[in-house]
C-alpha cells in the first residue's frame, strides 16, 4: 500500500486509519467508485484524488484477494 501525501491527508481528515476503512468496505464488496465517493463526503471534498489513485494505493492488497 502506498501512503502518499494525499493518502495521509485523507487519513487525517477522516480521523481513522484509511487502510482499515478501505479494507472493510472492500470486504463488503464495495466498488472503488463507491469508496472514493464516501471518502470525498467524509472529507467535505477538501482533498482532490481520483478513483484510480485510490485503487493504486491498495493495488497490492486487491491482488491478494484474487
Amino acid at each position: 500500500m502506498k501512503q502518499t501525501p494525499t493518502f495521509l491527508l485523507i487519513e487525517a481528515l477522516i480521523g481513522e486509519p484509511l487502510a482499515d476503512l478501505v479494507r472493510q468496505l472492500r470486504r463488503d464488496e464495495r466498488t472503488w467508485d463507491y469508496i472514493a465517493r464516501q471518502l470525498r463526503t467524509r472529507t467535505d471534498n477538501k482533498v482532490r484524488f481520483s478513483t484510480e489513485a485510490l485503487r493504486k494505493w491498495f493495488a497490492d492488497e486487491d491482488l491478494a484477494r484474487v
